[in-house]
């Protein structure tokens, strides 16, 4: 997968060639995706507690959203990924029940419910794209296929406005 860095106002309007994102082949629908942005010093409050954390986490984190090309396989790979993580969702509140019930520790319990929740979280990101502002105007889209980002090099950029003389 490749990376890429795009002007937000392109990202937002998806002024993009109708390649699939995540295929690289061609694209049949136009997507809107949301996005959220959270800056990396609200993790040093995970030290002082998960609510501080939270707080900070709720306060900081910026949406924002974009429309990405998408074709029919990928589009049918994302409905079986959100499956997916609602079957992990489920398997882990469905152990954590049955090992309330079955184990006097909660060790077992904690274990089976956190490999669950990472397969969820893991299987959702792999197949998604991902954004990042990288400033206010820059967004880094990531986890997109190389013919995405071949064919967005590919579009010849516009050519400089012409001066205006005032008299």
């Amino acid at each position: 997968m490749a990376r890429i860095a795009i002007r937000r106002e392109a990202f937002e309007q998806g002024q993009f060639p109708p390649i699939c994102c995540k295929t690289g082949g061609r694209a049949e629908v136009f997507r809107r995706w949301e996005f959220s942005n959270t800056p990396g010093w609200t993790w040093i409050l995970v030290f002082f507690g998960v609510f501080p954390f939270l707080i900070a986490t709720a306060f900081a984190t910026e949406r924002f959203f974009g429309v990405l090309p998408m074709s029919g396989r990928s589009e049918a790979r994302l409905t079986v990924t959100r499956k997916l993580v609602w079957s992990f969702g489920g398997a882990a509140v469905a152990s954590f029940a049955l090992g309330l019930a079955k184990f006097g520790s909660l060790i077992p319990i904690a274990i089976a419910f956190a490999v669950l929740c990472l397969l969820a979280i893991a299987s959702g990101w792999f197949f998604s794209p991902n954004a990042n502002l990288d400033g206010r105007d820059v967004v880094v889209l990531s986890n997109v296929h190389r013919g995405f980002v071949a064919a967005i090099h590919a579009i010849p950029a516009a050519p400089p406005a012409a001066p205006t003389v005032q008299a």
